[in-house]
């Protein structure tokens, strides 16, 4: 062969390698991204403190909200499901913040001296059973239907202390998020994805506004199969009483996720401000403004084509595997179940009314979901707002 063509033919190779290398490496980047594509719940977590302490030296209710008194909190230990679940980010932020309680907020170390001018934390206690078996614990916040279970406890060793419903009103909890590498491919089992999840959650609310009501009932009976409860008139009775959750996915407007995106911020901005939360600075991310990291991370797109599309056109749609992540013993995703269950006797789910079957992983914390979507085990997870933020800045998943 000519020397010439050799050499034409060799930069010919070395060049292709390098833009193959260049796209893959582009792709890799873009594989990490993770959006949030719908709300899920707003409010429906609570604290616990042991029965023997008097609640009035903690907190009073007011007509202006919570009142905290610092000098009952001090020296405590309280459980959290998980490090960076919305549950600990709330407890972190409600004492540190110097107009509620004002005090350090520390890990509890086996061992050590307790301070009064602390408040410790031991994560990790997701379920009402570790919660109920661990000896050091003063109290804790947990989310429903854990909640009830242990404050209902046959023990007595924990009573209620306070819902988040009355120390953060109208708070956003949990969201859906979407790998994008999976989204950004599917994007029409994703919109199917989002109607029917649409469906589901106007169901669960319509069903909780109607107690007594057929469809109350159903979702009773998710609820206990789901959370793995015995079908009891104790358990049905303490299901009812864990139902202080607001669902809703967002707004039937031109601009469905406006809500999320006015609380994504503001979470962002509380995470920073923090100082020990959020590591890496937005601008090294590439967004000048909390504002341009939201609009990149929420992105609305699919529930807006769900909004104004055909429920015929969808349904219409070839089948479709969707694999998602959700919290054990969580209802605050009790709708995703709802959407995955069979409502009328020989009828379909609104999944499978969508052409789309779904299954589900489990984890014990908005952390475990957040790992899954990040290694591609699932395509969707359901978590709190604060871990998916963590995770997605702290791992660079999204850039500007």
């Amino acid at each position: 062969m000519n020397k010439v063509l050799v050499v034409i033919v060799a930069l010919v190779v070395v060049f292709a390698g390098a833009a193959a290398f260049l796209v893959l490496k582009d792709d890799n980047e873009k594989d990490r991204e993770i959006n949030l594509i719908s709300g899920v719940n707003l409010e429906g977590s609570g604290m616990f403190i042991k029965s023997d302490v008097d609640i009035d030296t903690m907190i009073e209710i007011t007509p202006d909200g919570v009142q905290y008194k610092p000098e009952g909190w001090g020296g405590k230990v309280f459980a959290t499901p998980g490090a960076t679940s919305i549950q600990h980010i709330l407890l972190k932020s409600v004492v540190e913040d110097a107009d509620k309680i004002g005090l350090r907020f520390l890990p509890y170390q086996a061992g050590a001296s307790l301070s009064s001018d602390a408040v410790y934390h031991i994560v990790g206690l997701a379920s009402a059973a570790d919660v109920l078996a661990n000896t050091i614990i003063d109290g804790g916040m947990s989310w429903q239907p854990q909640l009830e279970r242990i404050v209902s406890d046959d023990s007595g060793k924990f009573q209620p202390l306070v819902l988040t419903n009355d120390m953060f009103p109208g708070h956003l909890c949990s969201v859906v998020a979407g790998n994008h590498s999976y989204t950004s491919t599917h994007q029409d089992e994703t919109v199917r994805f989002v109607a029917a999840f649409i469906k589901a959650t106007e169901w669960t609310a319509n069903a909780l506004a109607n107690p007594g009501s057929d469809d109350y009932n159903r979702l009773i009976d998710i609820s206990l199969e789901v959370i793995g409860w015995d079908d009891t008139p104790n358990n049905r009775k303490m299901m009812e009483d864990s139902f202080t959750v607001t669902y809703v996915f967002g707004e039937n407007t031109d601009n469905p996720l406006s809500g999320v995106k006015r609380d994504i911020a503001s979470y962002t901005d509380s995470l920073y401000a923090m100082g020990d939360v959020l590591r890496t600075p937005l601008i090294d991310l590439g967004f000048d403004s909390t504002r341009a990291f939201v609009d990149k991370f929420v992105d609305d797109s699919f529930m807006k084509k769900a909004l104004a599309s055909d429920e015929d056109d969808l349904k219409a749609g070839k089948k479709a595997d969707i694999r998602v992540a959700v919290i054990s013993g969580d209802t605050h995703q009790i709708a995703v179940h709802v959407a995955n269950s069979v409502l009328e006797e020989g009828g379909k789910s609104f999944f499978e009314q969508y052409g789309l079957n779904v299954s589900f992983s489990y984890a014990t914390n908005g952390g475990g979901v957040a790992v899954a979507l990040q290694n591609g085990d699932s395509n969707i997870g359901i978590l709190g707002s604060p871990p998916i933020i963590i995770s997605t800045v702290n791992s660079g998943l999204i850039k500007g």
